[in-house]
């Protein structure tokens, strides 16, 4: 068909929200099931595999449509579906023996909804659609089968499209998307006589190859990605030297989400407008040294004393000059204060290894980056995050991003006005990206805030804390500073 489906993550998000439709390759999105292709290849007969695959699915939908080749699996299925937690989903198998529903007549179908399975035979009538026998759907080479499906596309009706149609329609009601079986087919046949499914997948096969050419284009410019693959292998060799010991916790854990809505609340001078984020950090790529000779205890305890919630300490060596000692001596400055504000570890987390050094080295946070971070990945170190009590900041830098974040079961997230791959700031990018948050998600904005005027407007657009690092890096007076950006109401309040 022309369309690219070897797009990653980020690039499926980014088709997806434009157009409505993306395919995800198995071997693509399942890196295990890649490793084992060529031996069931080579085997060419069904293994455990042909059964683990939609059991395993990354994606973790909250729906799902599956066939079997089995129907002793379709009792499995659906119960292993209710397991995981799923809201609706639905298991067919044909009379014929067909892994989807079948056009000749009835087929068995495993329901799960609202919390309860059962078992029933579907046939076409259930759409008011006709029967044809299995012999007029069969399928060709597949320059055939391309044409058929385009055929159908423009509106040739028949036995195929009827298969389409009936096939469709069960997708449509376990997405709720359609009530019943019967308005499901109804709504499947408009999309196609309305020319809506074509104009959906050719924007689809344009999409998914424009993406990755921008994405490959972008690589070459990334700023961020080189820092990331020189962290990931500096990180790689400290693990190897220094591999860490059974974790021993350097302190009790100051809950960051705890302690932005203690700040928004105020005490002494810490706002109520918005909580503060401050940052200590060196140098950066985009304007290079920042204050290389700061008192890093001293700078943190002026942030502290004026009101931070937050902490964040910039710890990557070579283009940030910072290390994970900053973040130590930090945290063994603040931990002594009343009511301490939580220290975030602020770097490119490659790899488990930092994100467990970081709270043997007393962090309250971590940042994650969905740029740079697989959606499995990034799951996975939220959960390694939480294990050690920590609820970590992911960052996001473009609306394609926030539903991986959100996929990945993030309740923290940080929108960055930097562009990570050019370091350019945008100050609309908060302002677009924040729509598509939950508001149980708790949202920071990042990067470019310097005037009382920035924070009021995200205040206003619905951020409960901003995160100031050069300003603050830069500023005669530290707490004046602070003071004047985000203490009080919002102006006009």
């Amino acid at each position: 068909m022309g369309a690219n489906i070897y797009v990653d993550g980020t690039q499926a998000a980014k088709v997806m929200a434009d157009c409505g439709f993306c395919f995800l390759f198995a071997q693509k999105f399942h890196p295990s099931m890649k490793h084992v292709a060529k031996v069931r290849r080579a085997l060419g007969v069904r293994t455990i595999f042909n059964i683990l695959g939609p059991l395993t699915n990354p994606a973790r939908p909250s729906v799902q449509l599956t066939g079997v080749f089995s129907k002793s699996l379709g009792p499995l299925y659906i119960q292993v579906m209710k397991s995981a937690g799923m809201t609706r989903a639905m298991v067919v198998h044909s009379y014929e023996g067909l892994d989807e529903l079948s056009p000749a007549g009835p087929s068995y179908a495993w329901l799960l909804d609202e919390g309860k399975i059962t078992e029933k035979s579907i046939s076409p009538k259930d759409y008011d659609l006709p029967i044809h026998p299995l012999s007029s759907v069969q399928g060709k080479e597949p320059e055939k089968n391309k044409q058929t499906f385009l055929d159908i596309l423009d509106g040739k009706k028949g036995p195929c499209a009827d298969f389409v149609i009936l096939n469709a329609a069960t997708a449509l009601w376990v997405a709720g998307i359609a009530k019943d079986f019967k308005e499901g087919a109804i709504k499947a046949r408009e999309s196609i006589e309305s020319g809506r499914a074509k104009k959906v997948l050719e924007a689809y096969i344009k999409l998914s190859n424009s993406v990755a050419k921008e994405e490959k284009k972008d690589e070459t410019k990334s700023i961020l990605h080189t820092i990331a693959d020189h962290r990931a292998k500096v990180v790689m060799e400290t693990a190897k030297a220094f591999p860490l010991p059974k974790l021993q916790l350097c302190s009790g854990v100051t809950p960051v989400l705890q302690r932005i809505e203690m700040g928004r609340m105020g005490r002494g001078k810490i706002p109520d407008i918005v909580a503060l984020m401050a940052e200590i950090k060196r140098a950066s790529p985009s304007t290079g040294d920042i204050n290389a000779n700061i008192n890093i205890v001293k700078q943190a305890l002026i942030y502290a004393k004026a009101g931070a919630s937050v902490i964040s300490v910039l710890t990557e060596p070579k283009w940030f000059k910072g290390t994970i000692s900053d973040l130590r001596a930090v945290k063994q400055a603040v931990m002594k204060l009343d009511n301490p504000p939580a220290v975030l570890l602020k770097d490119f987390v490659v790899n488990e290894y930092q994100i467990l050094e970081a709270r043997m080295s007393g962090a309250d946070t971590v940042l994650l980056i969905v740029a740079i971070l697989p959606l499995q990945t990034l799951t996975h170190f939220i959960g390694v995050s939480r294990s050690l009590g920590m609820e970590p900041l992911v960052e996001v830098a473009r609306e394609s991003e926030v539903e991986i974040a959100i996929k990945a079961g993030a309740k923290f997230i940080g929108i960055n006005n930097r562009n990570l791959k050019t370091f350019q700031v945008d100050m609309t990018t908060t302002d677009r990206v924040i729509k598509l948050i939950p508001k149980d998600v708790t949202v920071a904005a990042l990067s470019g805030i310097k005037k009382r005027s920035d924070v009021d407007h995200y205040h206003s657009v619905g951020c409960k804390a901003i995160l100031v690092g050069t300003t603050l890096m830069r500023a005669k007076d530290p707490e004046e500073t602070i003071i004047s950006l985000v203490a009080g109401k919002a102006t006009g309040a």
